[in-house]
């Protein structure tokens, strides 16, 4: 929220990108990693590493759900053009005198706000799960399935 209302909405909206990396990957890592990919990560080996979209698909295949990957698709917009500066970043940072910072859209920041709470919540649940805190998993669940206001 800090960065909206320091107008560096363009900043928020790039650092989707790494919660919904960090929360596929967090994932990724405790339910699904062999031995092998595990140990290819701690030598820093990338290629153990798969695509997000690969990761998501699996792990709504792994649950029998498909959540991860609908929510993927919905959020590609925020996590490339504006992590890379493409069209999303300047189409909402340019005026008729040229490139300025535009006053965010308050739905907009609610909304990004939320979906990095969503990917977040989901990766502290998928920790919870496998350190068998029930109640801490419940707790998340409840809070991202609640009503958000």
């Amino acid at each position: 929220m800090w960065l909206f209302d320091n107008h560096l909405d363009g900043s928020a909206r790039a650092l989707l990108r790494p919660v919904i990396e960090c929360s596929l990957r967090c994932e990724w890592l405790l339910t699904l990693a062999t031995g092998r990919e595990l140990k290819r990560i701690s030598e820093h080996k990338d290629s153990a590493w798969k695509q997000l979209d690969e990761t998501a698909r699996a792990l709504d295949h792994l649950k029998q759900q498909d959540f991860r990957m609908h929510a993927l698709k919905t959020d590609q917009t925020h996590i490339h053009s504006f992590t890379h500066g493409g069209s999303q970043a300047i189409a909402r940072n340019i005026s008729s005198t040229g490139i300025v910072g535009l006053f965010p859209d308050e739905m907009e920041a609610a909304q990004v706000i939320r979906k990095a709470s969503l990917w977040l919540a989901n990766a502290g649940i998928s920790l919870a799960r496998r350190l068998r805190q029930v109640d801490a998993g419940r707790r998340l669940s409840e809070y991202a399935n609640g009503p958000w206001l």
